[in-house]
């Protein structure tokens, strides 16, 4: 890839702060518990954001945040665009001369915002159910991570297993919409990959390794 950095530490200190956007979620977070106090209608969770807005700021200022709003989403559009062309030209279509490389990157960014567009209109919460499952299932690489960092002796296939029976469990309880009190799903999926992980080990493991460990 061709960057607009001028060297590699460009794109390493631009990076450092990118963890700052952080910072929002406690408004976010704020922000949901007022309108859930000011609204009892809410049709959506899309929609606590522009409700406590509509409370608190006037018309004016109401137009901005939409509009910003609408910036934020086209910018982050924009990045996904640039990027997918590039990686489908270059990547899954490595033997594509390069004099033919532009049009094909633009022909992939049109026919991936007609895709996003007709699964908007005939699906529109797949997206928030890809994200809510994919954060409970990236919890469940944990236990693998722990036991990498740490050294630790514990079969492959045992941390394998483990994070299929935990993310096997955070997709049906997600589906099956399971009320646990508040609970986040992936707490329990994390706690049943790790039982799972550690009792496949104890019970796979040679008593001579246990002894030696």
């Amino acid at each position: 890839f061709i960057y607009t950095a001028k060297s590699a530490d460009t794109i390493r200190r631009t990076q450092v702060a990118m963890p700052l956007y952080m910072l929002m979620y406690p408004f976010l977070v704020l922000a949901s518990y007022y309108a859930l106090t000011r609204s009892d209608t809410l049709a959506t969770a899309n929609e606590a954001f522009f409700v406590a807005a509509t409370h608190l700021l006037p018309s004016w200022l109401l137009g901005l945040v939409a509009a910003a709003a609408a910036l934020s989403g086209l910018l982050v559009l924009t990045g996904m665009c640039l990027a997918i062309g590039p990686i489908v030209t270059r990547n899954l279509l490595p033997h594509l001369p390069e004099s033919r490389q532009k049009a094909g990157a633009k022909g992939v960014i049109v026919v991936y915002l007609i895709v996003s567009i007709l699964m908007t209109l005939m699906a529109p919460n797949l997206m928030l159910t890809l994200i809510n499952t994919t954060y409970y299932g990236v919890t469940q690489f944990l236990p693998g991570m722990i036991v990498i960092l740490f050294s630790l002796r514990v079969r492959p296939s045992a941390v394998v297993l483990g994070i299929l029976t935990g993310q096997l469990m955070a997709v049906v309880l997600y589906l099956e919409k399971v009320d646990l009190g508040g609970i986040n799903l992936g707490l329990p999926c994390l706690a049943a990959n790790v039982v799972v992980m550690v009792v496949l080990n104890l019970l796979r493991t040679p008593k001579g390794l246990q002894a030696t460990a």
